[in-house]
């Protein structure tokens, strides 16, 4: 490198790492702030402006006179309201802060006076908000109202039962569960990778490199995220287990971020969305959708845990949230991780004053080796071993147990057409084999030997005083058996002792008790003959019962054969989930591969259309690699083998929709979100390609 080429890059660097002393959001903001204070001076003061920069410096007297105009609203012509309204606090104080940056920039300092001027006015500002509010013309509550619990679950069920656009209310799903269990602002979740995300002990860890009040990673400590089985509407490990293995595939070189290039804008899209639409539910939970936002899961989940009796101190909720301690505390209160495994535990919606708040995750025994091996995870996850960190794929075990786990109430829940159900994890059925393993417990599990963390003592001890009455009331049970015993045992030694003649009595009684008795034990030994003989097969039919799935079946409806049930709706699923379903169906069920489905197996003019599309998805996407493989060795190979041409020849195809969609870089082509792009979408950017060609 010469030496001129080495003084550019450093210039651009020292460029780039001054800018980062700010956040693009707060020099956005900022930006804005001196936009409206330029504004002001042109109209006011034209001597201190030059273009659209401030002179500076700027007299006390002078400032003063625009902050007490920034302080009153004004209407659309520009006049202020009669009688005087007032901004909040907090938009005043972006001014000040704004005129500090500007000053700074500069290589100045504010002098004393306007320091000492600066302050006074926004003390005295401060007093007259409080008496705003205390007269009832200001709101008590400054920017966002927090959500309360009943809020947050009402909006995770909203996201869950959602029976369209399935990718968007997925990912928002996770993204508001993380958002409330992180306390974390909606860009702090946004930007989090895959490579920050692990499992350590009984829980999730997430490792969070800034944030929007720690520029400087000062509170950059791994968060733990704990499952919740009690309700899986809430449960964060589950809705990332969704979230990750109905993700598709992923392009080679594709963003990390958990939730995609553009997740918080897309949440926060959903978001006002949801609120508007659900107007009614929301006020019936007293909360006002104008003070609703993002941000409000932040402050309801800190308030929440605040003021839970018994729950988690403030000083570990404030370093969880990465807020500020003071310059004394900072240097002398360190995050630790029983502070933070206590507040991350409570924040998944246990309660703490139940035995049930130390229940540990599902999870698989691996003392005896891993659950499955890397094929086996291939044939699952697409991407497994190519796209997933090791961080991350040590946390997968337990997202697959979680979804064992809850199968049944997936089952119930989720809509027919969920993608989940389309997916090779749950149609190979893998999940019913594996949920006789899966492994949960209260405090401690003898056979896999997790034990709960982040419990207080007071927990443990109301667990054990529980465990102390079960136990007295089953030796209460014991007791009042043994006295209705008594009657008996008397006869019986009446009966053994007392003979005429030499002879002993024998009632009716007793000979029933005698062949009751003799029929129990035969059945008993019958009983254990036959389970015996499953034990011994259960060796030998294990891996049988994922290899020979269920045999494929047809249908009759119509006066005709099918090849899948009346009723049955074509799934509108992403391009990788349709190439699994068209080459092996889903054996779980009976499905043959969809490729031999036909149009007149399906009852809706709707179905039969994506049919078509689909199809000639498949076609465009062989043509890609005609020259290398044939559509016999595709549909004689196995699942993760057909995993690679897919990703050759989808690949192949991204050039055509960077075409198309006029995207010129692959920073771009993540904003697409090309890998949850449905096969319907991709047909018709293939057509749009085929009309511009002709």
């Amino acid at each position: 490198m010469s030496t001129h080429d080495a003084s550019s890059l450093h210039l651009l660097v020292g460029e780039e790492t001054s800018q980062m002393r700010l956040a693009e959001d707060t020099r956005k903001q900022y930006r804005l702030s001196l936009a409206r204070m330029v504004k002001w001076f042109k109209e006011k003061k034209p001597e201190f402006v030059n273009g659209n920069e401030l002179k500076l410096p700027i007299p006390p007297p002078i400032l003063q006179e625009f902050f007490y105009h920034a302080m009153l609203k004004v209407d659309s012509e520009g006049n202020y309201l009669d009688p005087p309204e007032f901004y909040s606090y907090n938009n005043v104080s972006a001014y000040r802060n704004a005129l500090k940056d500007y000053y700074r920039e500069r290589e100045m300092s504010l002098d004393h006076a306007t320091e000492i001027m600066l302050k006074n006015v926004m003390a005295a500002y401060r007093r007259r908000i409080a008496e705003q509010k205390a007269k009832g013309k200001m709101s008590h509550i400054e920017g966002r109202q927090p959500m309360s619990s009943a809020g947050f679950h009402f909006t995770a069920e909203q996201a869950l039962k959602q029976t369209e656009d399935f990718s968007l209310y997925i990912m928002c799903h996770c993204f508001v569960i993380l958002c409330w269990n992180l306390i974390a602002r909606a860009v702090t979740v946004g930007n989090i990778l895959f490579d920050a995300i692990s499992w350590e002990g009984d829980s999730l860890t997430i490792h969070i490199g800034k944030m929007k009040n720690d520029q400087e990673g000062a509170h950059a400590f791994a968060r733990h995220v704990y499952a919740n089985p009690k309700d899986p509407v809430v449960c964060p490990v589950l809705s990332l287990a969704v979230l990750v293995f109905t993700k598709g595939y992923q392009r080679e070189g594709s963003c990390a971020y958990v939730f995609g290039a553009t997740g918080k804008d897309r949440f926060s899209s959903w978001l006002t969305n949801m609120l508007i639409s659900c107007k009614d539910a929301i006020l019936s939970l007293g909360l006002m959708i104008a003070e609703l936002g993002s941000h409000s899961f932040r402050k309801g989940i800190a308030t929440a845990l605040a003021n839970n009796p018994g729950g988690p101190e403030a000083i570990n909720i404030w370093l969880r949230a990465g807020w500020s301690l003071g310059p004394v505390q900072s240097r002398y209160i360190f995050a630790g991780s029983g502070g933070d495994q206590f507040v991350g535990r409570a924040a998944t919606g246990l309660s703490t004053n139940d035995p049930d708040f130390a229940i540990l995750p599902p999870h698989f025994d691996v003392s005896n080796g891993p659950v499955l091996s890397v094929e086996e995870w291939e044939d699952i996850l697409p991407g497994y071993s190519t796209f997933y960190p090791d961080s991350f794929r040590v946390a997968l075990p337990y997202l697959l147990a979680s979804l064992a786990y809850h199968r049944d109430w997936l089952d119930s829940n989720l809509s027919s057409q969920h993608p989940l159900f389309s997916q090779r994890v749950w149609t190979c059925g893998i999940l019913q084999r594996l949920k006789s393993k899966v492994m949960t417990g209260i405090f401690y599990n003898h056979t896999s030997k997790m034990t709960a963390t982040g419990v207080p003592p007071y927990v443990v001890l109301g667990n054990r005083m529980t465990s102390m009455e079960t136990s007295n009331k089953e030796r209460w049970d014991e007791v009042l058996m043994e006295i209705k015993a008594v009657p008996r045992s008397a006869a019986k030694e009446i009966l053994e002792h007392c003979q005429v003649n030499g002879a002993v009595p024998v009632s009716g009684r007793q000979i029933e008790e005698m062949m009751e008795n003799m029929s129990e034990r035969l059945l008993g030994k019958m009983q254990d003959m036959v389970h015996s003989d499953e034990d011994r097969c259960d060796s030998r039919t294990a891996r049988s019962e994922v290899e020979m799935s269920t045999p494929c079946r047809t249908w009759t409806w119509g006066g005709r054969f099918h090849m899948v049930p009346e009723g049955f709706r074509l799934p509108r699923c992403n391009v990788g989930t349709w190439w699994n379903l068209y080459w092996g169906g889903r054996p779980s069920e009976g499905y043959h591969p969809y490729r031999l489905m036909r149009p007149w197996d399906l009852s809706v003019r709707a179905d039969r259309i994506a049919l078509s599309k689909a199809k000639s998805v498949i076609d465009c996407l062989l043509t890609v690699v005609k020259d290398e493989v044939t559509t016999s060795d595709i549909e004689s190979m196995r699942p993760r083998e057909r995993d690679y041409w897919f990703v050759k020849s989808f690949a192949g195809l991204c050039g055509i929709v960077m075409g198309v969609a006029g995207v010129t870089s692959v920073e771009a082509l993540d904003k697409k979100c090309v890998g949850e792009m449905s096969y319907t979408t991709l047909y018709d950017y293939l057509r749009m390609s085929r009309k511009r060609k002709a």
